[in-house]
Protein backbone atom coordinates (compact mmCIF):
# COMPACT_ATOMS: atom_id res chain seq x y z
CA UNK A 1 0.00 0.00 0.00
CA UNK A 2 1.28 3.42 -1.11
CA UNK A 3 1.43 5.87 1.78
CA UNK A 4 3.41 8.41 0.90
CA UNK A 5 0.57 10.74 -0.05
CA UNK A 6 -0.39 10.65 3.38
CA UNK A 7 2.89 12.36 4.95
CA UNK A 8 2.68 15.56 6.41
CA UNK A 9 5.09 18.30 5.95
CA UNK A 10 6.07 20.57 8.47
CA UNK A 11 2.85 23.02 9.74
CA UNK A 12 3.36 26.59 8.53
CA UNK A 13 4.28 27.90 12.00
CA UNK A 14 7.40 24.92 11.82
CA UNK A 15 8.46 26.46 8.20
CA UNK A 16 11.39 29.28 8.28
CA UNK A 17 10.44 32.48 6.41
CA UNK A 18 12.76 31.19 3.60
CA UNK A 19 10.64 28.17 3.32
CA UNK A 20 7.61 29.75 3.08
CA UNK A 21 9.01 32.49 0.52
CA UNK A 22 10.00 29.91 -1.78
CA UNK A 23 6.62 27.96 -1.11
CA UNK A 24 4.68 31.31 -1.96
CA UNK A 25 6.84 32.26 -5.12
CA UNK A 26 6.24 28.51 -6.31
CA UNK A 27 2.41 29.52 -5.98
CA UNK A 28 2.60 32.64 -7.48
CA UNK A 29 4.59 31.34 -10.61
CA UNK A 30 2.25 28.22 -10.85
CA UNK A 31 -0.66 30.23 -10.87
CA UNK A 32 0.37 33.09 -13.26
CA UNK A 33 0.87 30.03 -15.73
CA UNK A 34 -2.60 28.62 -15.23
CA UNK A 35 -3.52 31.94 -15.57
CA UNK A 36 -1.73 32.58 -19.08
CA UNK A 37 -2.68 28.96 -20.42
CA UNK A 38 -6.51 29.56 -19.81
CA UNK A 39 -6.56 33.29 -21.57
CA UNK A 40 -4.38 31.62 -24.34
CA UNK A 41 -7.48 29.21 -24.53
CA UNK A 42 -9.77 31.87 -24.56
CA UNK A 43 -8.29 33.41 -27.11
CA UNK A 44 -7.77 30.71 -29.47
CA UNK A 45 -11.80 30.08 -28.82
CA UNK A 46 -12.61 33.13 -29.51
CA UNK A 47 -10.85 33.08 -33.00
CA UNK A 48 -12.02 29.79 -34.03
CA UNK A 49 -15.71 31.22 -33.23
CA UNK A 50 -15.26 34.26 -35.27
CA UNK A 51 -13.62 33.02 -38.19
CA UNK A 52 -15.38 32.57 -41.34
CA UNK A 53 -14.36 28.75 -42.59
CA UNK A 54 -14.45 28.83 -46.74
CA UNK A 55 -14.73 25.00 -46.51
CA UNK A 56 -17.21 25.16 -44.75
CA UNK A 57 -19.55 27.17 -47.37
CA UNK A 58 -19.07 30.47 -45.17
CA UNK A 59 -19.79 29.55 -41.88
CA UNK A 60 -18.46 31.37 -39.04
CA UNK A 61 -16.98 28.94 -35.68
CA UNK A 62 -20.21 29.53 -33.95
CA UNK A 63 -22.50 28.84 -36.84
CA UNK A 64 -20.43 25.57 -37.04
CA UNK A 65 -20.58 25.17 -33.38
CA UNK A 66 -24.45 25.52 -33.30
CA UNK A 67 -24.82 22.91 -36.13
CA UNK A 68 -22.48 20.82 -34.57
CA UNK A 69 -24.76 20.73 -31.14
CA UNK A 70 -27.58 20.49 -33.55
CA UNK A 71 -26.88 17.20 -35.43
CA UNK A 72 -25.48 15.54 -31.95
CA UNK A 73 -29.34 16.39 -30.47
CA UNK A 74 -30.83 15.46 -33.53
CA UNK A 75 -28.74 11.54 -33.57
CA UNK A 76 -30.94 8.99 -31.69
CA UNK A 77 -27.59 6.54 -31.30
CA UNK A 78 -25.00 9.48 -30.18
CA UNK A 79 -24.60 9.13 -26.32
CA UNK A 80 -24.27 12.55 -25.97
CA UNK A 81 -27.70 13.20 -27.56
CA UNK A 82 -29.48 14.74 -24.29
CA UNK A 83 -26.85 16.85 -23.71
CA UNK A 84 -26.24 18.54 -26.66
CA UNK A 85 -30.00 19.20 -26.56
CA UNK A 86 -29.94 20.52 -23.15
CA UNK A 87 -27.14 22.51 -23.56
CA UNK A 88 -28.89 23.91 -27.02
CA UNK A 89 -31.86 24.58 -24.76
CA UNK A 90 -29.23 26.84 -22.08
CA UNK A 91 -27.99 28.43 -25.13
CA UNK A 92 -31.22 30.04 -25.98
CA UNK A 93 -32.33 30.66 -22.99
CA UNK A 94 -35.17 28.50 -22.32
CA UNK A 95 -34.45 26.71 -19.34
CA UNK A 96 -35.61 29.08 -16.88
CA UNK A 97 -39.60 28.74 -16.96
CA UNK A 98 -41.35 32.16 -16.85
CA UNK A 99 -43.01 31.42 -13.66
CA UNK A 100 -39.28 31.36 -12.17
CA UNK A 101 -38.52 34.86 -13.54
CA UNK A 102 -41.53 35.85 -12.13
CA UNK A 103 -40.83 34.11 -8.92
CA UNK A 104 -37.30 35.84 -9.05
CA UNK A 105 -38.36 39.06 -9.87
CA UNK A 106 -40.89 39.27 -6.78
CA UNK A 107 -37.67 37.82 -4.47
CA UNK A 108 -35.52 41.06 -5.88
CA UNK A 109 -38.57 43.35 -5.61
CA UNK A 110 -39.27 41.54 -1.70
CA UNK A 111 -35.52 42.23 -1.10
CA UNK A 112 -35.43 45.59 -2.10
CA UNK A 113 -38.38 46.82 -0.02
CA UNK A 114 -36.52 45.31 2.83
CA UNK A 115 -33.87 47.26 2.66
CA UNK A 116 -35.81 50.42 1.73
CA UNK A 117 -37.21 49.63 5.17
CA UNK A 118 -33.84 48.88 6.96
CA UNK A 119 -31.90 52.19 5.73
CA UNK A 120 -35.62 54.78 7.01
CA UNK A 121 -35.42 52.28 10.09
CA UNK A 122 -32.20 54.21 11.55
CA UNK A 123 -33.69 57.94 10.34
CA UNK A 124 -37.22 57.20 12.21
CA UNK A 125 -35.02 55.81 15.48
CA UNK A 126 -32.48 59.25 15.59
CA UNK A 127 -36.04 61.19 15.36
CA UNK A 128 -37.64 59.48 17.96
CA UNK A 129 -34.48 59.80 20.03
CA UNK A 130 -34.21 63.76 19.37
CA UNK A 131 -37.39 64.36 20.41
CA UNK A 132 -37.11 62.79 24.16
Amino acid sequence: MNTENLKKGKSFRERTADEQRKIAREGGKASGEARRRKAAIRKAVTALLLDVFPDSGGLTGEERLAAALFATACDPNNRNQVNAARLIVHLIGQDVSPLDEKEQRARIEKLKADLRRAEEAPAICECVNKSL
